[in-house]
């Protein structure tokens, strides 16, 4: 996938956090990323106090002290997963605003990185996927948290899809396409499985195209 990540700019005139307010921060961040490393490699069952605490050198009080039980550990990683996923998305969007003309081919990729985010290797889509499946299946809490996430994904790809020019496409179809091709390039060995998942949208992405040409010159034949 081609495209590049997306890069964050601090918003200005915010008045700076107070020494140890930025070191709270800044440690809550590493707790953090530690839990999601630990979340996209092994799943629910490996986001423990004890393992977050592990993997970011810390210890397992330190990790209660922002993250009191393990399920508010899994809601902030799937926060800060959407947090990462929806700005990408803005991105995209910003983008194709400026009225950026692209094939299928690349509104197929474009479409997978405003629902899966910029980090598209291997080890990230596969993990993020299984990810979503086993805390949907933890408790209420996080499943109502991942159905507000994906309304609103489905909301920029709406806008994706229009500025591609294929606002016929639902959102939910094109995610559902997305999902089978990581799921079947995941079982049957392919790789990058982004790229495989996305090769499968666009050829739906070229018919779609295809159909409207056709129509086109019918309108205009009559």
């Amino acid at each position: 996938m081609s495209e590049k990540p997306s890069s964050v700019t601090p918003r200005q005139g915010r008045k700076s956090p107070r020494p140890e307010q930025a070191r709270s921060v800044e440690r809550r961040g590493q707790l953090l990323t530690g839990a999601i490393r630990l979340l996209l490699s092994g799943g629910v069952t490996a986001v423990t106090h004890r393992g977050v605490a592990e993997e970011s050198n810390s210890s397992p009080g330190a990790v209660r002290y922002y993250f009191r039980t393990s399920e508010d550990l899994l809601a902030a990683c799937l926060e800060e997963i959407e947090r990462i996923r929806a700005a990408e998305a803005e991105r995209i969007i910003d983008f194709l605003g400026r009225g950026e003309a692209v094939d299928a081919d690349r509104a197929a990729r474009l479409l997978f990185r405003t629902y899966y985010g910029p980090a598209v290797d291997d080890a990230t889509v596969t993990g993020t996927t299984w990810s979503i499946v086993d805390c949907g299946r933890e408790s209420s809490r996080l499943a109502q948290m991942l159905g507000q996430h994906r309304q609103t994904a489905n909301r920029q790809m709406e806008e994706v899809l229009r500025f591609c020019g294929y606002p016929a496409l639902k959102s939910s179809l094109a995610a559902a396409v997305m999902e089978g091709g990581v799921l079947t390039a995941t079982v049957e060995g392919g790789t990058p499985v982004a790229e495989c998942a996305a090769a499968g949208l666009a050829e739906i992405l070229q018919l779609l195209a295809s159909r409207q040409t056709e129509d086109s010159d019918e309108r205009r034949l009559h």
